[in-house]
């Protein structure tokens, strides 16, 4: 499932037919454009286009979700790339970061339980990001005593990946969202309808 959250709000302020043109009028205001779900949009504010590129790099839509080690690095890759970020987006991207370390400890420390079969090593490692749901993980994480296949194994670390995602940090995608209402940078995209009332049939299935 692709990541929404804030954005479906966010698109059904800026479908196209709507009054944009006030809200997003500005003198020197520069654009770039950019897709959000594959759809085309524009990015402007009162910044660079180099740093505009910047903040589309690390949109929650193009960071989350981390659903494995791989997730993570290419995610930690675009964090490492992003340089003279606006001061309203250092809160977002340090919570990106400690997000996407406690993701990465997840990962390591569950194949390293996996590999000794023994659930102390994950626990011991994951305690510095869990802040909540101890019992639920403890009990989850006992499974890495078990033989496992590999169609099991998966559905296990999924399973206990949901847990830990309860339990650890929140996802920062609201510092993201409140750093762009700080400096006035606005997404204005142009979804078709059948688009947009697939959205709304998800969310809609969600609830």
């Amino acid at each position: 499932m692709r990541y929404r959250g804030r954005w479906h709000f966010l698109f059904l302020v800026i479908l196209v037919g709507g009054p944009t043109g006030a809200l997003l009028s500005h003198a020197k205001q520069n654009q770039i454009s950019v897709k959000l779900f594959g759809q085309p949009c524009f990015l402007k504010g009162d910044v660079s286009k180099k740093i505009l590129n910047q903040i589309h790099s690390i949109t929650p839509e193009n960071v989350f979700p981390v659903q494995s080690a791989k997730d993570v690095k290419k995610s930690q890759r675009r964090v490492d790339s992003v340089k003279n970020i606006p001061t309203a987006l250092k809160p977002y991207l340090s919570q990106l970061t400690r997000y996407l370390e406690a993701h990465r400890t997840f990962f390591e420390a569950s194949k390293a339980a996996t590999r000794a079969k023994d659930p102390t090593l994950f626990l011991e490692r994951i305690k510095p990001f869990v802040e909540r749901n101890h019992q639920a993980l403890e009990h989850r994480a006992q499974l890495f005593r078990k033989q496992l296949n590999s169609h099991q194994r998966s559905a296990f670390i999924s399973e206990l990946l949901e847990i830990y995602k309860e339990s650890t940090l929140p996802s920062p995608e609201e510092e993201f969202h409140r750093g762009l209402d700080q400096m006035k940078i606005r997404y204005n995209c142009e979804f078709d309808r059948n688009h947009e009332a697939g959205l709304s049939t998800s969310e809609d299935e969600e609830e």
